[in-house]
């Protein structure tokens, strides 16, 4: 994996619950904002926008099977600010509502 990507990768996954701008990312890995979304997306294959969802959804997901913390919890944990919104946005990642993959998990 580039370093670059490594290093945004690494820094979202360190402030997922945290609101995650463009210009905060592209700081805190010390390059511009311009260069970092070509940057990543060309070596990443996805922009910054997408990873930072689907390492959320990722988190989101890890919570859902080995916690015990409501929906709306979770979805603060993971930097979403309305539960809604992270449900809908789990929902078109995989296809199950939060609760659903919950339940599945436990008779998993």
């Amino acid at each position: 994996m580039p370093a670059i990507v490594r290093a945004v990768t690494e820094h979202v996954a360190a402030n997922l619950a945290e609101e995650l701008r463009l210009e905060d990312i592209a700081r805190a890995v010390h390059v511009s904002p311009w260069h970092l979304s070509r940057t990543f997306k060309r070596l990443a294959g996805k922009s910054i926008a997408d990873s930072v969802r689907e390492q959320r959804l990722g988190k989101a997901a890890e919570l859902l099977a080995q916690s015990g913390l409501s929906v709306t919890e979770i979805a603060g944990a993971v930097g979403f600010d309305n539960a809604g919104y992270f449900a809908t946005c789990f929902k078109q990642a995989t296809g199950m509502s939060p609760s659903e993959f919950r339940k599945k998990r436990e008779r998993a």
